[in-house]
């Protein structure tokens, strides 16, 4: 309980949802990144005791209801993880566009950040090449990546007024990406005149 149990993806957000209830995953029906899931679509066999779990290992949706029925060790009714939120999975890789956006999960980002990967170097396997966790994982810095983060791993430069330290990758992907925004996101401007003239005077009266 309380494990996050599927990403749901929409055009705007993507959210985890944590299951609700003890058990145990006894198998998975519909892989990681499908995308274009139906609504009602089981995509997964929640059993209540691990005893239970290998009766699911041939589970096919062809072969239910009869054939779960038909086993002696199914009696937990198989229980669909969320149905009901998994189809907007399918909305999210359609914002692409230009190709400007990495496509990351939250989980992959966090790993990454932890990590202190730029995602910019990960080559994605999801659907239209979004990061997942696995991608993460698997990273593996290429023969050029050490020479390349040489100058970042200089000594800080010290002086009487402040320490300048070498920026991180994370760091360094977050100016990027602040750079991207304000360079091309239109951006407005609003500017408001106050007369605080009295709110002075009033508070030279106090003292």
């Amino acid at each position: 309980m309380g494990d996050i149990l599927v990403e749901l993806e929409t055009d705007k957000a993507t959210m985890d949802f944590e299951i609700q209830e003890e058990g145990y995953l006894a198998k998975i029906l519909v892989p990681t990144g499908t995308a274009d899931v139906p609504i009602n679509k089981v995509i997964a066999i929640l059993a209540e005791n691990k005893d239970d779990v290998p009766a699911f290992a041939d589970y096919t949706e062809a072969s239910s209801p009869a054939a779960a029925a038909a086993a002696p060790t199914a009696a937990p009714v198989p229980k669909a993880a969320a149905p009901q939120a998994a189809a907007p999975q399918a909305a999210a890789p359609q914002a692409s566009g230009d190709g400007s956006r990495i496509f990351i999960s939250p989980v992959a980002r966090a790993l990454a950040e932890e990590k202190n990967i730029d995602i910019a170097s990960i080559k994605g396997t999801g659907p239209d090449g979004r990061i997942q966790k696995e991608d993460v994982l698997n990273y593996k810095p290429s023969a050029v990546a050490p020479a390349a983060a040489a100058p970042a791993a200089a000594a800080p430069i010290h002086s009487a007024d402040f320490t300048d330290l070498p920026a991180t990758k994370m760091r360094q992907v977050i100016a990027q990406r602040l750079t991207q925004s304000k360079q091309q996101v239109p951006h407005y401007y609003l500017t408001v005149d106050v007369n605080v003239d009295k709110v002075l005077q009033y508070g030279k009266k106090k003292k």
